[in-house]
């Protein structure tokens, strides 16, 4: 059984059959102190010790660039657990936060849905970046964060 088609149809399936399309609300970030948010208990998404570090050298080098998605009843990650705990090792006080209402059938949709959105890379596109990037910007730290990936 492929895991990532699996994944992508239940995601589909999802989005056809459960989830009713929501008209687009403005998005407001709030900053929270990083303890008075937490993990759910059923999260999928888990990163090897390489990603991980990477995750973090993305914080450190770039700052946060997505909010960390949270149910605004229980204070409980919905999306950007990975991004809350590098956050964390980091020494963050305060993180960027999206607040949902969700009841707790939607909470768990979401968080297959944000997982399964993710996609993967392009190995050759990826290839085509990295070479611009060595072309044009030699002493990028760019080139650190994106050679520090195992192969």
């Amino acid at each position: 059984m492929n895991t990532k088609n699996s994944k992508e149809n239940l995601a589909l399936k999802l989005a056809k059959d459960n989830i009713e399309v929501e008209q687009v609300k403005p998005l407001h970030i709030e900053y929270v102190k990083v303890d008075d948010i937490y993990p759910n208990d059923y999260n999928p998404n888990t990163h090897d010790a390489d990603s991980f570090d990477l995750l973090i050298k993305s914080l450190l080098y770039f700052g946060f660039t997505q909010p960390i998605v949270v149910n605004r009843s229980t204070m409980q990650i919905v999306d950007g657990e990975n991004r809350y705990r590098a956050a964390c090792v980091i020494g963050y006080e305060m993180v960027p936060v999206c607040f949902v209402d969700f009841d707790e059938e939607k909470l768990r949709y979401a968080t297959i849905m944000h997982n399964a959105a993710r996609g993967h890379n392009n190995n050759e596109m990826m290839g085509r970046l990295k070479n611009y990037l060595d072309t044009h910007f030699s002493n990028s730290s760019d080139k650190v964060l994106l050679n520090n990936r195992k192969k």
